[in-house]
Parts: structure tokens; sequence; C-alpha cells
């Protein structure tokens, strides 16, 4: 298994969601300026060394990069085979964007603990100083929750509750629609996992058996359901798997 790196912005960031923004948004900055992190590029680098970085855009309009603590978590978000990655000095990435005109560096999407560092924070990273002003707390990324918005075939839930309860580990599963901040909402499969918080993404990972389910060709998020979003998940979603 590969190691797993910052652990103390990834604990900072998954202790932040659901919670004030305040001093945990000044300790996830001060982690933040001592780690490299994990962007997506266009491509292979070129031959003197340079890489082109894939930039996101919301529907606001605002333009930005996301970036992420560790390679485990940036396959979450793009598991294609051919992606590439390079892995920067979050210092020289604030640096970077600050001249590239950027918005927004988003944190680890697109789970819980995702985080928005806005560009007025951008100078005083990229000199590894923690911004003077106290984090707002809409830079924890609104997460909603609501019934999913297209019909499940019935062979798609008759698949997953057999393949899931084979998996002790998880104790309930849930459709539901999730919106991230201001990105487009889709459908997900939430899963309550009965193991400690930072293990969640390589469980997930090793789902093999999500990979080819039927009855939905375009496909599905999987997320795990952290404390904050498993009132949501019980009101609004279709139940797969809900264990005695």
């Amino acid at each position: 298994m590969e190691p797993r790196e910052n652990e103390d912005l990834r604990k900072a960031l998954r202790d932040a969601a659901g919670g004030s923004a305040g001093s945990r948004g000044r300790r996830i900055y001060t982690a933040l300026v001592k780690s490299k992190l994990h962007l997506q590029t266009s491509g292979p680098p070129e031959a003197d060394g340079r890489v082109g970085f894939v930039a996101i855009r919301s529907p606001d309009g605002r333009t930005g990069l996301a970036a992420f603590t560790d390679i485990q978590s940036a396959r979450v978000w793009k598991s294609e085979k051919g992606t590439h990655w390079a892995q920067v000095n979050a210092t020289w990435l604030f640096e970077m964007a600050l001249g590239a005109g950027f918005d927004v560096i988003v944190l680890n999407p697109p789970g819980p603990g995702m985080w928005e560092v806005e560009r007025d924070e951008f100078e005083a990273l990229s000199q590894g100083q923690v911004p003077d002003s106290e984090p707002r707390q809409d830079q924890l990324i609104r997460v909603e929750i609501a019934a999913p918005k297209q019909p499940i075939p019935a062979e798609t839930l008759s698949y997953l509750k057999g393949t899931l309860s084979q998996r002790p580990e998880i104790s309930a599963a849930y459709f539901v629609t999730i919106a991230l901040g201001s990105r487009k909402p889709a459908l997900c499969l939430a899963l309550r996992l009965e193991l400690p918080s930072e293990s969640w993404t390589d469980f997930i990972q090793g789902l093999s058996e999500l990979s080819d389910v039927p009855g939905l060709p375009d496909g599905f998020n999987v997320s795990p359901l952290s404390d904050e979003m498993l009132p949501g998940a019980e009101k609004f979603g279709l139940v797969v798997l809900r264990r005695a």
C-alpha cells in the first residue's frame, strides 16, 4: 500500500468537516504551508520539465485548481487510466496561482472536508505564512443532499444489496443526489463505513465490484457517509442496504 502523505493536513481537513472555520481554519493553513500537493496535469512533463495543470471552473465563473493531500484522494477525483499527476510545494502552488490569475484552490474534492482557499489568501500562503484574516465559515464547501433525480433500476438495487452485504465494514448504503458547493448535482452511492475515517478512501478504492454495476450506464460517484451527512441520507436517500 502506498504511504499516506500530509497526515497533519489531512487530519485538519477531516476534523474541520461540518464544524466551525475559525481556529480549525488556521490549523489547516499551518499544515498546508508545509505540504506538497498533487495536481492533475494535461500530460507528462515536456522535455524541459514543464507541465500544464488542468483547471476547474465553477458555474459562477470562478477558475481554479483542485489540489490533493495524497495520491489516493486524487484518484478518487480522477481514477481513469492515463490521468497524469504532479506533486508541488504548496507555497509554490499559491505563488503560481496568484500569477496565473486563478480565483480559488480547492483542497481534496469531492468528499467531506473539502476546503476552498480564496485568492485574497494566496499571497500570504505563497510566503509560507498563515493568512491574518480568520477563515470564513463558507470556506467549508456546502454539501447538499437530496433524493436521486433519476429512477434506480431494480436490477441495480438487487446487485448492490447482494454485493455490499458481503462487506461487513458497510453498515448502510443510500443512493442520493449530492451537490458540492457550486458544482452540478450528481448521483452518489453513499456508504456508512464502520472504519476509522483515515481508511475510508482506501476502502472505497478497493471496491472493485462497483466498477461495473448493471442498470446505470452513466455511472455514479461513491462517497463515505460522515456523521454530518447521515441525517440527510436517511431523510432523502433511497435505501440500498441498512443492517439491523
